[in-house]
């Protein structure tokens, strides 16, 4: 009998819904009542794709609304367990809203020129030009003195030597940073991706040090050698113009890591490089074929940077690094004087 009863009531209230839905706008949808045993705990309206008229506030709805044409659904739960978190579709937005905003401004950091790195960067190159310019001039004077004291000649030898000496150590006239990287450096270096036909270590051990600087230093010692020992001449300060954008690539590659500016200058290096061939030829054609054979590595060293550069984007914007210097917080142009201090004496200062 209770169990009739209960079937009753429920019929009862499903007319009335009936009748009551006949009267008003909402009569194009239906109601279902989900019940747990006697009383019901949700409520679920479905409503028609069929757009309705405004509506008054109801127990599902929070205040008058204007009806979409787009299929809703509306539940209410009886149970008092709404915390007040955002729904999925807000915490999907929220995110959304927060990577474009990330990519946006990351894309903003790379819009602007870095002009103060673009001027340190040729303040460093002349102030190296003038201070190994400056040298050689006073080196000549002093040669020529003894030349003339003591009848001799220098043996090319000694030029050869000196010049070896000098190729290794220009980055001392560098009033730019030019430290060899640390163990963290070289770790974070390491991961760049690399193309397949990156030549091994050893190759660039080679290459470097025995054939590269080696016939710099034999090239420029000969032209020296038929230049009455002078230093500080045409062809000699356009090899040392080279071996500056050298150092400069050091400073942009190793030290500040900007990959896209270090293509740049490795063509730049390359153009430097022709044109110290073309004024050793002058004094000495044989001086000038020779250094001509460094020519197929350093294209080689420019094309292995280009790929090295076109296979690692940025991190952050997906993007290849820019060729132009831009400004970016992870890059910091400075002179030696401006490099940070150590972690334990910025510890000690605060």
């Amino acid at each position: 009998a209770k169990t009739m009863t209960v079937t009753v009531q429920c019929r009862v209230l499903i007319l009335l819904a009936g009748l009551v839905g006949s009267a008003t706008p909402f009569s194009h949808g239906r109601i279902q009542l989900h019940h747990n045993g006697v009383a019901a705990s949700t409520a679920t309206i479905i409503r028609s794709n069929t757009p309705q008229p405004f509506l008054p506030s109801s127990p599902w709805r929070g205040g008058g609304a204007v009806a979409s044409p787009m299929t809703r659904r509306y539940e209410s739960v009886d149970d008092g367990s709404d915390t007040g978190a955002p729904s999925q579709d807000e915490t999907t937005e929220s995110t959304t809203t927060t990577t474009t905003t990330t990519t946006t401004e990351t894309r903003a950091l790379y819009t602007q020129i870095d002009w103060a790195a673009l001027a340190k960067y040729s303040v460093g190159l002349a102030t190296q030009m003038a201070l190994i310019y400056s040298t050689f001039t006073v080196l000549d004077k002093v040669i020529a003195m003894a030349q003339r004291k003591w009848a001799f000649q220098i043996p090319t030898a000694i030029h050869f030597v000196f010049l070896y000496a000098f190729n290794l150590k220009t980055s001392f006239f560098s009033i730019l940073p030019n430290q060899k990287p640390t163990q963290e450096d070289n770790w974070a270096y390491e991961k760049r991706k690399v193309p397949s036909w990156t030549p091994p270590g050893i190759v660039f051990a080679i290459m470097w040090p025995l054939v590269v600087f080696g016939l710099r230093a034999a090239t420029g010692a000969m032209v020296v050698a038929q230049s009455a020992g002078r230093y500080a001449t045409t062809p000699i300060m356009t090899l040392m113009l080279h071996l500056g954008v050298a150092n400069l690539w050091n400073t942009v590659n190793n030290v500040e890591r900007r990959l896209g500016f270090s293509v740049i200058l490795l063509y730049l290096l390359w153009l430097t490089k022709v044109a110290t061939i073309v004024q050793l030829y002058r004094v000495s054609p044989l001086a000038g074929k020779l250094l001509a054979i460094t020519m197929t590595w350093l294209t080689a060293a420019a094309a292995l940077e280009t790929n090295t550069w076109l296979i690692n984007p940025d991190a952050l914007s997906g993007k290849l690094e820019p060729l132009i210097p831009r400004k970016h917080p992870k890059w910091k142009t400075v002179f030696r004087w401006e490099q940070q201090q150590p972690k334990e004496d910025e510890e000690a200062s605060t």
